[in-house]
């Protein structure tokens, strides 16, 4: 697994530089030993865990006023994300990363998902980075977060 591009929104990258996580996130996706394939979620999800964990992420984050919601990580004002799912769960992140945004949790927040071609590796119907980075143009006026997109494939 690599990083093959990193979109940014509403100065997502200066909000994770700021920070100095900027290359740590980035780091999280160079993994040349997870391959893209029909069974690679679980992997790629329990070493993001690991990770993030490890570097004192708070992981499962429940979402406040909504803690039957939660996101994959928080570290202090920084929130991520990751989508290996079905294409219509992308937009519900979306949601729930802005509103930590919105309720003064967070100051900027990171989704991840895999390119076309990867999704393809993966499931027919699952998130893809570009359809994320195509409809973040759509929703500029609804979602305010600071953004990062990661694109990532093998």
């Amino acid at each position: 697994m690599r990083v093959v591009q990193i979109e940014s929104f509403n100065a997502g990258k200066e909000s994770w530089r700021d920070r100095s996580q900027y290359e740590f996130i980035k780091q999280a996706f160079e993994v040349p030993d997870i391959a893209m394939s029909r069974l690679c979620t679980k992997q790629i999800r329990d070493h993001l865990d690991s990770y993030l964990r490890k570097n004192g992420w708070a992981t499962d984050f429940e979402v406040p006023r909504l803690p039957q919601l939660t996101i994959t990580a928080k570290k202090e004002d920084l929130a991520f994300q990751i989508q290996t799912g079905n294409v219509s769960r992308y937009a519900y992140d979306l949601l729930k990363l802005e509103s930590i945004y919105r309720s003064g949790n967070i100051a900027g927040a990171c989704l991840a998902a895999p390119t076309r071609l990867a999704a393809k590796k993966i499931n027919g119907n699952i998130a893809t980075s570009e359809r994320i980075c195509n409809e973040m143009q759509l929703f500029k006026e609804i979602i305010q977060v600071p953004l990062l997109v990661i694109s990532f494939e093998d």
